[in-house]
């Protein structure tokens, strides 16, 4: 994708509440500049809104300040933008006064001279250089010279609005080829009352690229400019441009340095990923910190803003391209340095979806009552009757396997009569069934009692921690169970997944062995006997798809070997994209780990081999475009090129089976032990966990996937079933076919022997 965004985010003091608005400008659908921002009041929640146009024919992306031009209590906005006039660029500043925030956006000066060829965007900075009142603009902005690229130093004297600007130096050396466009601070190491300039710029550096710090001591403003360090790794490969801040992380008096930049992985995808510098020590090098998002799709931007926590350090807000068109917001709590990045709100998302046609609901698996034929009096009962059989009101998840001839159904947060214990509000369930037939329901037989784990007594039971999925092996039963979840501000993160063994059929459990605290804490495992195909020699095995911070993720593959897995060993291998046959990479070590296709909102989410697509099959909730996705692809790793959108919350869910907050479709039920009716509570779609024992269809025509369906609201698990056309047909051939799909089921002829 072309980017959207570059140093395009700021706080400024607008808004109603404690906190700051957020702005930003980014290049719309259309190839405009515009205005977003979010009300960070408490009414505002967290929903982006797009503000006015600034400018058409952009030629990248644009940088946002505020500056102390007030009027009425607020500093304008000041952009700088470049603009394609003819067969040239040019950049160009835009401001707009805060006064009335319905005043138009105007055109300034320009800022390069006529000689001057732009070569990309452009960064800008208000400096402490104060004439007339007002601090100087400070603009870095990449020029191209010959064959080739400078990075050069624009500055504008601000005591009178209409001086122009003046041409600064260059600020990389002689020998330097610029890559992309730079970013400037002013930080707080100040000579001669000046703070010194400090640039981060894309350097290219043989036949790669890197991200290198550069910076000016202002105390005469006629020295030059100092290369400093080398940002990122001798074996990273810079994907775009760095942005940089100075944060309240102090050492030796000094605020660390922070800079986002893209990286290239393995598989030639974009990662966004954090670095950063103690400048307790000017020498000392950057270090790499976390990843933000697997899903970059272009450039990143960072800033501090005023949300923090206790004495701690204020969080960091960070702007990235996503995907093929994208943008999207993430933040990190800075009250703890170990705590992930969170996704936040998708800005600019990605185009709707196709929505499969034929997709429907088959029943309520779980609770008393299936609210969705209440017409009036007492609703109708739920298929399996759950509270009246098992004591168990409401439940989610459904992850279902084969063991022993039965299939067992894996549920998670689970509450009801007899489902309590003194410390504990939520409990997982387990069921099995012998029905072959999921055309009108299947049968369930709960266990008594909830499963229990030992061996390891830091392992978690509590909310938020629940099996994942299972598989057979040797007459035991395997599971998966997420544990140790934590809470990072008001999120839920899932702290890592575990392996555990059952002799009894899911009544109790031993530990074998954490998996994954990373990458693979949400999991989805198929048994693979012939690895061999896929350039593994280590006999059969499970395959494990991965996702790790919940609901802000990728997915990733890895294979466990079934001798690892008797020997109580967790060592695997990892799927780090392809080589130059096209053929599978596989590393043992985790972090070489790459996302398979392009998300990063994944959380709850199931693969499972089709025998009659002849494929794999993923099902995940998302968030960009909302809803329930399906993906496939010809091996594990895939590619998994188009998605479809199997079941939209909008279209299928509310009102429908899902209740829709402060309406009368009598949808809405309690959970948990709050007693209330959760009325104002919406429901929402997750958890779409094939049962693919029950997949039929008609080979090389179309598959008939069940899979179960969580709402929230009422809190219960469905039975679905979705069409899925085999490759190369469309859902106009499956009309052709004149079947009844809702009656259509090959095994509907007993139960399993």
């Amino acid at each position: 994708m072309s980017a959207r965004i570059f140093n395009s985010l700021i706080q400024s003091n607008m808004g109603g509440g404690p906190h700051g608005n957020f702005e930003a400008v980014i290049i719309n659908h259309e190839g405009k500049l515009q205005h977003w921002w979010r009300d960070n009041s408490a009414a505002g929640g967290e929903t982006w809104k797009p503000g006015q146009l600034i400018t058409g024919q952009v030629a990248g992306p644009a940088s946002i300040i505020q500056s102390d031009f007030i009027q009425d209590g607020h500093g304008n906005f000041e952009v700088v933008v470049p603009l394609q006039v003819g067969n040239r660029m040019e950049l160009w500043h835009f401001w707009r006064s805060n006064a009335d925030v319905t005043t138009p956006w105007q055109k300034g000066l320009q800022i390069n001279g006529p000689e001057d060829v732009v070569a990309g965007p452009a960064s800008i900075i208000q400096s402490d250089f104060i004439q007339g009142g007002h601090g100087n603009f400070e603009v870095v902005v990449p020029l191209r010279v010959g064959n080739n690229t400078e990075l050069r130093h624009f500055w504008k004297n601000n005591a009178d609005r209409t001086t122009p600007w003046q041409k600064g130096q260059r600020v990389t050396g002689p020998e330097d080829d610029v890559a992309g466009p730079a970013s400037i601070i002013q930080s707080d190491f100040v000579q001669g009352g000046h703070g010194n300039f400090e640039v981060v710029v894309p350097l290219r550096v043989g036949n790669n690229t890197a991200l290198w710090h550069f910076w000016k001591n202002n105390t005469d403003v006629t020295t030059p400019w100092q290369r400093g360090q080398r940002v990122t790794g001798l074996q990273d490969a810079v994907a775009g441009p760095g942005s940089i801040i100075q944060s309240d992380f102090m050492e030796g008096g000094h605020g660390n340095f922070e800079v986002v930049v893209p990286l290239f992985s393995s598989n030639g995808r974009k990662e966004l990923w954090h670095f950063w510098r103690s400048n307790a020590d000017v020498t000392a090098s950057w270090q790499r910190g976390q990843l933000i998002s697997a899903s970059a799709g272009g450039n990143g931007c960072i800033i501090r803003s005023d949300y923090v926590t206790g004495g701690h350090p204020h969080n960091f807000e960070v702007l990235t391209d996503e995907c093929s068109q994208s943008v999207v917001h993430y933040r990190h709590l800075n009250e703890d340095v170990t705590f992930p990045w969170l996704r936040g709100k998708v800005i600019i998302g990605e185009p709707a979806l196709p929505q499969m046609k034929y997709v429907q609901k088959v029943v309520q698996l779980t609770g008393e009552y299936d609210r969705t034929v209440w017409k009036d009096g007492q609703p109708s009962f739920a298929f399996n009757r759950t509270e009246t059989q098992w004591g168990l009101k409401g439940t989610d998840l459904g992850v279902s396997f084969r063991h022993n001839a039965k299939v067992f159904f894996l549920f998670g947060d689970s509450w009801g009569r007899h489902w309590n214990e003194a410390g504990r509000t939520t409990f997982d369930a387990i069921a099995h069934t012998t029905d072959l037939c999921a055309r009108d329901g299947l049968h369930l037989t709960f266990n008594d009692q909830a499963p229990v784990i030992s061996g390891d007594d830091s392992i978690t039971q509590a909310e938020f921690d629940v099996p994942l999925d299972g598989f057979s092996l040797d007459g035991r039963l395997y599971v998966f169970f997420s544990s140790n979840h934590f809470k990072v501000g008001n999120a839920a993160v899932m702290g890592r997944s575990v392996l555990c063994a059952s002799a009894d059929e899911g009544l109790s459990f031993q530990y074998i062995g954490t998996y994954s605290s990373a990458k693979f804490i949400n999991v989805s495992v198929v048994a693979e006997r012939e690895p061999a195909r896929y350039n593994i020699h280590s006999g059969a095995g499970l395959w494990i798809w991965g996702s790790g911070r919940y609901r802000s993720s990728d997915v990733y593959l890895s294979f466990l070997p079934f001798a690892n897995i008797l020997n109580g060993s967790m060592a695997a291998l990892y799927f780090a994209g392809t080589d130059p046959f096209n053929q599978p990479v596989w590393s043992g070590a985790e972090a070489d780990a790459v996302a398979l296709f392009c998300a990063g909102c994944i959380g709850e989410f199931s693969v499972r081999f089709s025998k009659y697509l002849q494929q794999w099959v993923i099902t995940y909730n998302g968030d960009n475009p909302r809803g329930i996705i399906l993906r496939t692809a010809d091996t594990p790793y895939g590619p998994w090129p188009e998605q479809q959108m199997l079941f939209n919350p909008f279209t299928n869910g509310y009102g429908k089976i899902m209740h829709s907050a402060h309406t009368p479709d009598k949808l809405n039920e309690p959970a948990f032990w709050g007693g209330s009716d959760r009325y104002g509570e919406s429901g929402g779609e997750y958890g779409p966990y094939q049962a693919s024992d029950y997949e039929t269809g008609i080979i090389g025509r179309f598959a008939k996937i069940y899979f179960t369906l969580s709402t929230w609201n009422p809190y219960q698990a469905n039975l679905m079933y979705g069409i899925v056309p085999a490759k190369g047909s469309t859902e106009a051939d499956l009309e052709n076919l004149h079947v009844d799909f809702t009656r259509f089921d090959t095994h509907c002829l007993g139960r399993i022997r």
